[in-house]
């Protein structure tokens, strides 16, 4: 089911055993069949009975670099008879409701590595709690938003040996604190997308068991700075003098609360940055998976489906991986899986050939390992 959505994008339920006929998986795994209710049996299992899909997760963890950025993605949910689908905080974006899927991804090998879809009404910070406690998580990292701060959570990314990396809301007095005497002297460069930023920082508070970092972005700062004036002088509604002059030292400062206590600021910082990362994965589902609305009205099946996406997202991951490695440059993943939907196979007198391969595309999709010598085995 996974890679029928890989290759396919979004497909409802309905029409997976068209698609599946239609494929090469239909004559390797003959014995199968996709019909709606079997399909449908397998991912209100998925959704109900959680234990094997939680040791699942719990070995891709186990197997990971440990640097985990947990965020959360809404949903729109087109069925109100879905027990998920909630007035959350895009209803005024989405004119919908909505259901939000949390997910965990590695920083170092880009692969995810859990995956839940909770409530739209229900706040990430709160939906960790109860994803920590569904699965085991020592000595992890966690990096994510502020959104997830609460005294709770920072309680709960600090046991069994966890670290955390979290920026402070402004609006929080540890925030306020830490940036209230701002000196800022010490400086690096940070490298990104082959762009270079100068960042100012300052170890602000150290406590026994955590620290909280104050950095600045002078570069985005003066940009940030630029772009509000013109806001004001173009009479923008909201912007004024005396707010520039209040809000203009705090452009693009972010204070970090950290426990992990043997990192630099330059090292937090990094790893911090890193988190933009699922942004893209996310990206992902939205434009190329096209998981930007369900209309499931089970609340196990569509339970069930986070654990599909995560699936599609390893296999997203391996296909990456091997572009990479064979450095197959110059052209996407949609591009290759198109041209691999060129080559078709026929029954003729009992055996099966191929049909419709060019010697190009003969050379390129064994770049990626694909052995047609064994559809005449077939």
């Amino acid at each position: 089911m996974a890679l029928l959505r890989f290759v396919n994008g979004f497909t409802y339920l309905k029409d997976m055993e068209t698609y599946f006929e239609q494929s090469y998986l239909s004559i390797q795994y003959h014995s199968i069949s996709m019909p709606y209710y079997s399909l449908s049996n397998l991912l209100d299992s998925l959704g109900r009975k959680t234990d094997k899909v939680n040791r699942f997760q719990e070995l891709l963890i186990k197997e990971s670099s440990h640097q985990l950025v947990f965020d959360g993605h809404v949903i729109r949910s087109s069925s109100h008879e879905n027990d998920l689908s909630e007035n959350g905080n895009k209803f005024p974006v989405l004119k919908d409701q909505q259901m939000n899927v949390l997910m965990a991804y590695d920083i170092q090998t880009n692969c995810p590595l859990l995956s839940k879809i909770y409530e739209g009404g229900k706040l990430d910070k709160n939906s960790i709690q109860d994803l920590i406690k569904e699965v085991e998580l020592q000595n992890v990292l966690f990096i994510v938003d502020r959104g997830f701060y609460s005294e709770k959570n920072i309680d709960l990314f600090s046991q069994n040996g966890n670290k955390y990396i979290i920026p402070l809301s402004p609006n929080l007095k540890e925030y306020k604190e830490a940036t209230k005497m701002m000196e800022l002297n010490q400086v690096f460069a940070y490298e990104h997308s082959k762009k270079k930023n100068v960042i100012h920082y300052e170890l602000a508070i150290e406590k026994e068991n955590t620290n909280i970092f104050v950095f600045k972005d002078l570069s985005q700062s003066i940009l940030e700075q630029n772009d509000y004036l013109k806001n004001l002088e173009q009479g923008k509604k909201g912007f004024t003098i005396e707010r520039f002059n209040e809000l203009k030292e705090y452009f693009e400062v972010i204070a970090i609360q950290t426990n992990y206590k043997d990192k630099a600021g330059q090292e937090i910082y990094g790893l911090y940055k890193k988190r933009w990362k699922i942004e893209t994965f996310f990206n992902y589902f939205k434009n190329n998976i096209d998981i930007d609305a369900l209309h499931l009205n089970d609340y196990y099946m569509t339970v069930g489906l986070s654990f599909i996406m995560l699936i599609v997202g390893m296999i997203h991951h391996e296909f990456e991986n091997k572009m990479k490695e064979k450095q197959i440059q110059g052209r996407t993943i949609d591009d290759i899986l198109k041209e691999g939907r060129f080559v078709k196979i026929n029954k003729y007198r009992g055996k099966w050939d191929l049909a419709n391969i060019k010697k190009d595309r003969r050379e390129n999709m064994s770049k990626l390992n694909v052995d047609f010598s064994k559809v005449s085995e077939l």
